[in-house]
């Protein structure tokens, strides 16, 4: 059995000196002439993303197995989701 002496520990509370300077914290603001410009037009091929079209073709092959091979983790989600709008 193993006896504890607990009488050669001592706990002292240490003063933490703590400086809270006021400093100047950055903001984002919007850019004015963002406000008038034209959006750019949305690309039709990977929804607006930059992606080549070998990377767009692998991401809908990965979709497609993903699909036809969902794990039992993704039929559960699948299935418990159905009702909702």
């Amino acid at each position: 059995m193993i006896e504890l002496n607990f009488e050669l520990l001592t706990f002292e509370p240490v003063a933490h000196s703590v400086n809270f300077s006021m400093t100047t914290r950055k903001t984002l603001a919007l850019n004015p002439e963002a406000a008038t410009a034209e959006a750019p037009a949305l690309k039709k091929k990977g929804r607006g993303w930059e992606i080549s079209d070998k990377r767009l073709d692998a991401l809908h092959e990965q979709a497609r197995e993903m699909r036809r091979h969902s794990s039992d983790a993704h039929k559960a989600l699948a299935i418990s989701l159905e009702g909702l709008p």
